[in-house]
């Protein structure tokens, strides 16, 4: 696959913060790209869109505040 079609959601969210979904890979240096899938801030439930590729598998980042997480996998591009 080359990427996944993902519908990414925060809910009972304490304090601000946002998510990153982006390509996981197995190389010994981790860290997530400069940019957010979702930004948050505090009592909100909001959902987002996203399309990332996959490297063969995704991530998922959370700076920020206390959430809870729902990622909804809706298909893939091959």
């Amino acid at each position: 696959m080359s990427a996944y079609v993902l519908n990414v959601t925060v809910t009972n969210t304490i304090g601000a913060g946002y998510i990153t979904a982006f390509p996981y890979r197995t190389e010994a240096t981790f860290s997530p790209p400069n940019a957010s899938t979702l930004n948050y801030a505090a009592g909100q439930t909001i959902p987002n869109h996203a399309i990332v590729r996959t490297g063969p598998h995704f991530a998922v980042y959370n700076y920020g505040g206390h959430t809870q997480l729902i990622v909804d996998v809706f298909g893939a591009f091959i």
